[in-house]
């Protein structure tokens, strides 16, 4: 959980911490520590969970963080090499973009005409653009029609 470490800490940041299950790991993840701190020592106690101060401006203690979550999730061997998913709107533009893969996989298997498939593949890479916000040009969707030799 992120907090702002330049105001005080608020209830709501007590009880959103006290809303995850026991049974999952936590960090209270102290920002913007690059600014004077509005939090003593005794209100993050009151946390109990384990916390380190970062910036997100300057990246400090963005190593200790690392170390932190490498010991609350051991079984994340190999460093991370994309980025996370952040809010729903993300997560439902990825389902979205597997089911699309999917069916155009399903569509290959089943010999369907390559327009067809092509249209699932574009469906999954719009989906995927919402994420990255990288949108697949329309020249590449031309050549791929013309060598399919199908009509727009």
């Amino acid at each position: 959980m992120v907090i702002d470490g330049s105001e005080p800490l608020r209830s709501e940041d007590y009880e959103a911490l006290h809303l995850i299950p026991d049974e999952i790991p936590k960090i209270a993840v102290i920002n913007k520590s690059d600014l004077p701190s509005a939090l003593k020592e005794n209100e993050l106690s009151k946390l109990e969970t384990e916390y380190c101060n970062v910036s997100a401006l300057t990246g400090e203690g963005l190593d200790l963080l690392q170390k932190l979550v490498c010991k609350k999730f051991p079984m994340f061997k190999a460093k991370p090499t994309g980025e996370l998913i952040t809010n729903v709107r993300q997560a439902d533009a990825i389902l979205r973009a597997k089911d699309s893969i999917k069916a155009a996989i399903t569509s290959l298997t089943e010999f369907v005409t390559p327009d067809a498939v092509l249209t699932d593949v574009e469906v999954a890479a719009a989906a995927i653009g919402e994420v990255t916000g990288k949108t697949m040009r329309e020249d590449i969707i031309s050549r791929i029609f013309e060598r399919f030799c199908v009509g727009k």
